[in-house]
Parts: structure tokens; sequence; C-alpha cells
């Protein structure tokens, strides 16, 4: 009896110490992801992020929202910004992902729902637009995230509703404007912040 025990124990810890280190896997690394409702510019989980995420967060807190014009709003000039959009969310497999190096995005879905994703950067992503320094962005091809339609809870994938939000580090590769059913209009607002220098 002692020996099975043994036997198990050691099996447990093999299982756990293969589940820790599939766990560390940046690939499986979870969306930021919360209500508006639920984040001010103080709120512990913005603690690591650079003061221009809170002051992004600070301006989604305080606009209305409802009644943003569509383009470019200058928050803080080129360092905090919003575009603000109305865009047909499409089915997967049509998603052209990007990445940023300067800035960190925070989408806000103001009406509608879509779904977003996200991994991060690795040099084997099948490139559709080298990186752009001028405009801070590189695109992917939809085989960058082939895992839309395998039915899993992978958690870089999360369905994103009115007046919820997702925040993107640079070096995140995201894909956005999925729909989750069925091809809708919807308006979001992307908050652009950069990166500490």
């Amino acid at each position: 009896m002692e020996k099975f025990i043994l036997i198990l124990s050691a099996a447990v810890c093999l299982l756990t110490a293969v589940f820790q280190a599939e766990g560390s896997d940046d690939v499986k690394k979870p969306i930021f992801f919360m209500k508006l409702a639920d984040l001010t510019p103080d709120s512990p989980e913005l603690a690591e992020y650079p003061d221009s995420v809170r002051e992004g967060i600070r301006f989604l807190k305080e606009a209305d929202l409802e009644n943003l014009p569509l383009g470019t709003t200058k928050i803080d000039g080129d360092r905090v910004f919003a575009n603000v959009m109305e865009i047909e969310t499409h089915v997967a497999g049509e998603e052209v992902s990007e990445s940023h190096k300067r800035y960190y995005d925070i989408h806000c879905v103001i009406r509608g729902q879509e779904m977003e994703a996200c991994i991060p950067y690795s040099a084997g992503l099948p490139v559709k637009v080298p990186y752009n320094k001028d405009e801070d962005y590189a695109l992917y091809t939809p085989a960058a995230m082939p895992f839309w339609a395998d039915g899993s809870d992978f958690p870089t994938k999360i369905k994103v509703s009115a007046k919820e939000l997702t925040i993107f580090a640079p070096g995140d590769v995201h894909a956005t404007a999925v729909c989750p059913e069925k091809p809708e209009k919807i308006f979001k607002v992307v908050v652009k912040c950069r990166a500490a220098e």
C-alpha cells in the first residue's frame, strides 16, 4: 500500500509540474477583460500598466460613449487618443490580426458584440503586411489564429459585449470584429495608449 501511495504521489507531482509548465505558456495567457463599470483608473488590475492606459480608462469612464463622433478624438496628443468606429463583424477565418510595438490598445464595445482573440507575437506567424514603423502596426493572415472554429474555450478568445473592454499590450497579436453568431454592425472605440519609454 505504501508503494502505491508513493507512486500515486509521484504521478500527481509530475502531472502538476506538466500542468504548471503548460499554464505558463504565453500562448495560453488570458486576455485582459473587464466590464467598464467595474474598472477605474486606480483599479489594482491596472497597477502593471503605464499611466497612459489609466488615462485611457479615465477617458472611457468620463466620455459620453454613445455620442462619440466617428474618427479620431485626441485625449493627450499622440500619447493617448481614441479611434471611434462603426464596423461590420465578419465570420471567423476572414479576420486580419494586428500587433503594435509602441501602443497599448483598449478595445471597448459601445453597441453590439464581437469575438476577440490574442496570441503573443512569434517570428513564425504568417505576415500579411510587415511592421510599419510610422503607423505602428503589422498585419497577419487568418492562418495566424486557426482555433476559431474548434469550439474549445481557448483562454485567448472571448466574446465582448456592450460596455466591456479588453486591453492588448505591445507584442500581443490580436484579432477583433469576429461575429459570435452572425455578422452585425457594431459601434466601438479603440483607445491608443503609448507604452512607457
